[in-house]
């Protein structure tokens, strides 16, 4: 405890050094990753930036079936349709990419971007395509799309196994609170 903060360290994210280019990114990726973009192409993933308000109320119904998805838990609230739709307008600091098989919306990730960083924060898609491997696929655009760009970090939000396994480094993230409240009651509520 310093100045009564409390601390805690969480597990951290994953934090990609873009300025090392595309291709030397790709020779971090753990194989199975790169196996599965190969795959997902070849199957016929497809990768692309939304071009309309068609496509985002599309992907807002792949989104609304994962967040409902009894495959794992998902936390956060569920977001509107309408914030989905303003992020789509918001080109300086959100970016979208979503993934289509046959036509078909299976897959979408949300970035957000701050100076020189882009982080990803969102990635939907459908239980049913998850075999055509559409998210491995995703976040390889969105990385090259990032290298591109000229930024020079891509985190992945999180640190769990997948996110892993694009490569980079895990990045410890603290966790700072003060109980402000009137005799602390969630200090002391925590305590008991």
């Amino acid at each position: 405890k310093h100045y009564n903060f409390q601390s805690r360290l969480l597990e951290g994210v994953v934090m990609l050094d873009l300025e090392q280019g595309s291709e030397q990114l790709c020779k971090q990726l753990h194989s199975k990753r790169r196996v599965n973009i190969r795959f997902a192409i070849r199957r016929g993933v497809e990768g692309f930036e939304p071009r309309s308000e068609e496509d985002i109320r599309s992907f807002y119904a792949v989104y609304c079936a994962w967040h409902g998805t009894k495959r794992k838990h998902i936390h956060g609230a569920k977001l509107s349709l309408d914030v989905l739709l303003q992020r789509f307008r918001l080109k300086n600091n959100f970016k979208m990419f979503l993934a289509s098989f046959s036509g078909k919306i299976v897959a979408g990730v949300t970035l957000r971007m701050q100076g020189s960083l882009v982080e990803a924060a969102n990635n939907s898609s459908l239980d049913d395509f998850l075999f055509l491997r559409p998210n491995d696929l995703l976040l390889w655009n969105a990385i090259e799309w990032a290298v591109r760009e000229a930024f020079s970090r891509f985190s992945f939000g999180g640190g769990h196994r997948f996110v892993r396994e694009f490569g980079g480094t895990l990045v410890p993230v603290y966790r700072y609170r003060l109980d402000r409240t009137l005799f602390h009651r969630h200090d002391a509520f925590a305590a008991m």
